[in-house]
């Protein structure tokens, strides 16, 4: 699954919640996004931006190996 995905359900934050909180508008490309992908043109200020709001290391968002979760 994909990290940013994971960890901002595990927040409990929809979407739109993390972007404002981050002050982005790429949540939505990052979670249908290989992050790993030479086709993934997301800032790495916006990754930084997300890992402070979820309080998560960077490196952590590019891990592919979470399991999948259900938001509710």
């Amino acid at each position: 699954m994909n990290a940013v995905k994971y960890y901002r359900i595990k927040s409990g934050l929809s979407q739109r919640d993390l972007d404002r909180r981050a002050g982005i508008h790429s949540v939505l490309m990052m979670e249908n996004t290989d992050p790993n992908s030479a086709a993934a043109h997301i800032s790495s200020e916006d990754y930084n931006a997300i890992s402070s709001v979820l309080g998560v290391s960077v490196d952590e968002l590019y891990r592919t190996d979470l399991p999948k979760i259900v938001e509710t």
